[in-house]
């Protein structure tokens, strides 16, 4: 298990360091971009402006390294085809539970990939909700809904683009990933409440 952890990691760090510089700029920008429109247009304080922009800039990120360069963060199941549907719920965990080590790290990637989006956008989501009389139940359903979708867009264009394959266990895999961070955003969001 030690193994897989580690090759989970380097295989996401190999990624991360062969990416065009072009990629990286992007992201900068639109980091700039949000990080301004939190301050001038949402009137977001500091702090809560810079999450905003991390957001933009990493979800760009996935994006990007999941749909538009293929290959960074993402690999095909084997003897699987570009543009192919695999429906079968948690066909990755029963693989893996076999001792497939493949698709251990499949399931790591595909949880801790969307994680940081289920940290980082309920701060923002808390900051608009703050008069809703459950604030914390809708920033639960808000996080829940847009990493969905978010993740259900990037199946989507895999499958449309012929650049990857619409699986059900990257959906289920990257909503537990994104549960997880709003688990993590849990005892922090109070430090949210008073950057707004």
């Amino acid at each position: 298990m030690i193994d897989t952890i580690r090759d989970l990691f380097e295989h996401i760090y190999r990624d991360i360091v062969t990416l065009n510089p072009v990629y990286y700029l992007i992201s900068i920008i639109i980091f700039a971009a949000f990080f301004l429109a939190g301050r001038k247009i949402f009137r977001f304080s500091r702090p809560l402006s810079a999450v905003n922009g991390l957001t933009a800039a990493y979800t760009y990120f996935v994006f990007a390294g999941t749909v538009l360069i293929r290959g960074a963060f993402t690999e095909f199941m084997p003897g699987t085809p570009e543009g192919a549907v695999a429906m079968k719920p948690l066909e990755s965990l029963r693989l893996a539970l076999g001792g497939n080590s493949y698709y251990w790290r499949m399931i790591g990637i595909n949880t801790f990939l969307i994680l940081p989006f289920g940290l980082l956008s309920p701060f923002i989501y808390q900051a608009f909700l703050k008069d809703s009389k459950r604030p914390l139940l809708m920033t639960f359903l808000l996080t829940a809904l847009t990493s969905f979708l978010f993740t259900l867009t990037i199946e989507l264009a895999q499958y449309i683009t012929s650049t990857g394959v619409f699986e059900l266990d990257d959906l289920i895999f990257n909503l537990l990933g994104a549960m997880l961070g709003f688990l993590i955003y849990l005892p922090f969001r109070k430090l949210g409440r008073t950057a707004v």
